[in-house]
């Protein structure tokens, strides 16, 4: 975390992230996260090239407008988004 606080859940257990602190999230495991302060500002480091992939593809896509282009990308790099 750079900044703020986030709420990250990982293969459902949830923890509060602050300014400094870290996350490790394991290759296929579900995850998502909440933004609890306005602030809040991460940094993702993602070592399967498939993930960097999908969010050089999806960099200036937006929400809600692009999300149906955004599914197809996350399909196309093998990452499936649960609703």
């Amino acid at each position: 975390m750079v900044d703020g606080e986030v709420e990250m859940t990982v293969a459902g257990t949830s923890t509060t992230v602050s300014a400094g602190g870290y996350v490790h999230i394991p290759g296929g495991s579900i995850h998502a996260y909440k933004n609890i302060s306005p602030t809040a500002k991460m940094i993702g480091v993602v070592s399967d090239p498939r993930g960097g992939q999908f969010f050089a593809a999806v960099d200036r896509l937006r929400v809600p407008e692009d999300l149906p282009r955004i599914l197809e990308i996350a399909e196309a790099h093998g990452i499936t988004f649960l609703v």
